[in-house]
């Protein structure tokens, strides 16, 4: 069905049309999707999906992104706001370009849909099963990889600035509520509002096997473990927000 060395040769080739030589951001966003492609296998296999729908899983996790290098290259360059979600999928249907990753067409909807889908707050309503699906997995397969993005360099330049960071129980409320946090709700910085809203992450994941990769790579725990808060009270909240987290994860094990 998915010849995934090939399609990620195709991949490839795409990128290298943008001329990302000197964007570090595009650059890793290459490697993210690797990565992503990879933890969609992961998890297809642990729902235990049969071989063509491990393989459009894995796809999917590849071309998740795709819309990036337009939305970074031609929109934000041009000052205009995009979606990169929206823009993956409208790449992959310009000109047929699907084709250039899997010759069938008997699952570009679902495609396109987990592609559109996949960086949204919530899920646009009235999808299939299989949509609902192939949706899920690569929203659990991205946002996993995100946590090992924040445990491997989240801030590697920023950490004495996150770290004179002052929090209150109102801020922290959502995760205590077990509730995703929208970024566009800004509290009181950039830096404090990433990590929290990054960290709600966890109240969105859908499967119990993305849960097990998320405990064992123990993402949580390394990353809040970085930063030394001055404040006393910061100190304490944040730990309130690890072992919030990291009793909702244990209880996710054992569903």
């Amino acid at each position: 069905m998915v010849d995934i060395k090939l399609a990620k040769q195709e991949y490839i080739k795409y990128v290298n049309t943008f001329k990302i030589q000197n964007n570090e951001y595009l650059k890793n966003k290459i490697e993210h999707s690797m990565r992503v492609m990879e933890l969609s296998t992961k998890i297809a296999k642990g729902l235990n999906l049969n071989q063509e729908e491990i393989e459009i899983a894995t796809l999917i996790g590849l071309l998740h992104d795709i819309g990036r290098y337009e939305e970074v290259t031609i929109y934000k360059a041009n000052g205009k706001k995009a979606d990169h979600g929206d823009i993956g999928a409208e790449v992959l249907q310009k000109n047929n370009l699907i084709r250039n990753f899997i010759k069938e067409n008997i699952y570009d909807n679902i495609i396109f849909t987990a592609i559109k889908n996949h960086n949204k707050f919530k899920p646009e309503t009235g999808l299939t099963n299989k949509q609902q699906l192939f949706t899920n997995i690569i929203r659990d397969a991205d946002k996993l990889d995100i946590f090992y993005e924040c445990e491997e360099f989240y801030w590697a330049n920023g950490k004495e600035e996150l770290e004179k960071e002052i929090i209150t129980e109102q801020d922290i409320m959502p995760i205590l509520q077990h509730k995703n946090i929208e970024k566009k709700k800004n509290l009181k910085s950039p830096q404090i509002t990433r990590t929290l809203t990054t960290m709600s992450f966890v109240f969105d994941i859908n499967y119990k096997t993305s849960i097990k990769i998320l405990k064992e790579a123990d993402y949580i725990n390394k990353y809040l473990n970085k930063f030394q808060f001055k404040d006393t009270n910061t100190q304490e909240l944040i730990k309130k927000v690890q072992e919030e987290i990291n009793k909702y994860i244990n209880t996710r094990m054992i569903e």
